[in-house]
C-alpha cells in the first residue's frame, strides 16, 4: 500500500513522504529509520491484485525457505534478510524487508521486528521464531514451519481433488436441470396443452410451470438473475457464510471431512509447537483458532482443565 507522511526532518523542516509499505507501521518504520519524527499518516489506494482482498498476500513459505537457505549457508540474519529484500522485486515487500532488517539493526529480536507487521507473519509464526530465539534454533524452527506449511496444503489439494468430482456432477446436472426446466418443459407443456390429455398432479406441475416460464420468460429470468445475486452476496456476508459453515458442519458426509481436516490442522499445529519449545498451554491456545467454535469450546474446558493441573 501506499502512504502518504506528514514528518520533521532530520533538519527540522516538515516534509511530506510517499511511501510503500504492507501496513501503516512499515511505513512509519521506514520514515523512522530515515531519521524523520513522523506527525501524520495517510493511506492511499494500494496496489491492486487478481485475487479478493485488494492486496497481495506476503509469500511467508517462501521467505522462510529463502531465509533457512542463507541462514544454513552461514549469513547473519540481518544480513540474510537484507539480501532478500535487495532480490524482491514487488516494492511493497522489499519495503516490509527492509524495515524488519532496520529494527534488528536496532538490537530488537526477529520476533519484536515481525510482531510490527501482523498482516505478514500471523501469530503462529511470530510465536514459532519467539520460541526458537530461546535455544538458539531459528533455522530448525523454519524448517519445521515450512514442512507444517507444505503438509497442511498437501492436505488442502487432497481435499479439493476429492471435492472436484461430486462438485463437477453436481455443477452438470444443475445445469441439465436449468435447460430442462426453462428450454424443453415450456415446449412440452403446450403440446399436452393442445392435446388435453389427463396427466397425474405431479406432471400437471411441471406443465404449469413450463406455462409460467412461457408466458412470463422475463419475469422468471429476473427472479433467477435476482436469486444468483443474492447468492454471491451471501457468499460475501461473514455471518451468512458462518451460518452456512454451520449447516456443512450438521451435514454427515461434510461435517465429518470437515472436522477430519481442522483436527489434522489442530495436531500439526500443536506438534509443531512444542516440538519448538513453546508451552502446551499457549500452544493449545494459539491452536484454537484454527478450530470451529464448536470443537473450540471442548478445547477450551480441556485447556482450563490443564492449567488447573
Amino acid at each position: 500500500m501506499r502512504f502518504e507522511l506528514k514528518a520533521v526532518s532530520p533538519d527540522g523542516r516538515v516534509e511530506s513522504l510517499d511511501l510503500h509499505g504492507l501496513d501503516q507501521a512499515s511505513a512509519i518504520q521506514q520514515a523512522e529509520s530515515r531519521g524523520y519524527t513522523v506527525l501524520g499518516v495517510r493511506a492511499h489506494a494500494g496496489f491492486a491484485t487478481p485475487w479478493r482482498g485488494g492486496q497481495a498476500r506476503f509469500p511467508l513459505v517462501l521467505f522462510s525457505q529463502e531465509l533457512l537457505v542463507l541462514l544454513n549457508a552461514g549469513l547473519p540474519l540481518v544480513e540474510s534478510i537484507e539480501t532478500l529484500a535487495e532480490r524482491e522485486r514487488r516494492s511493497e515487500f522489499r519495503a516490509l524487508l527492509a524495515s524488519v532488517a532496520s529494527i534488528l539493526r536496532q538490537g530488537n529480536s526477529l520476533s519484536s521486528a515481525l510482531q510490527q507487521f501482523p498482516l505478514a507473519f500471523p501469530p503462529l509464526y511470530v510465536s514459532t521464531v519467539q520460541a526458537s530465539e530461546k535455544t538458539s534454533d531459528l533455522a530448525p524452527a523454519l524448517g519445521r514451519y515450512v514442512a507444517y506449511q507444505n503438509q497442511l496444503e498437501a492436505i488442502r489439494k487432497r481435499l479439493i481433488n476429492a471435492a472436484i468430482y461430486p462438485a463437477l456432477l453436481i455443477g452438470v446436472g444443475g445445469l441439465v436441470s436449468l435447460f430442462l426446466l426453462l428450454y424443453v418443459v415450456p415446449r412440452f407443456s403446450r403440446i399436452y396443452e393442445e392435446r388435453n390429455v389427463d396427466l397425474p398432479i405431479f406432471s400437471k406441475l411441471l406443465l404449469s410451470w413450463g406455462q409460467l416460464v412461457e408466458g412470463h420468460g422475463a419475469l422468471v429470468m429476473g427472479i433467477l438473475v435476482g436469486f444468483v445475486i443474492a447468492a454471491v452476496y451471501a457468499l460475501r456476508n461473514a455471518r451468512i457464510k458462518a451460518r452456512i459453515g454451520n449447516l456443512l458442519w450438521k451435514l454427515p458426509a461434510i461435517g465429518e471431512r470437515l472436522k477430519l481436516y481442522q483436527l489434522a490442522r489442530f495436531y500439526r499445529t500443536i506438534g509443531m509447537l512444542l516440538r519448538g519449545g513453546t508451552p502446551l498451554p499457549t500452544a493449545l491456545r494459539m491452536g484454537a483458532e484454527l478450530l470451529h467454535p464448536l470443537l473450540r469450546a471442548r478445547l477450551a474446558m480441556a485447556s482450563r482443565a490443564v492449567n488447573e493441573g
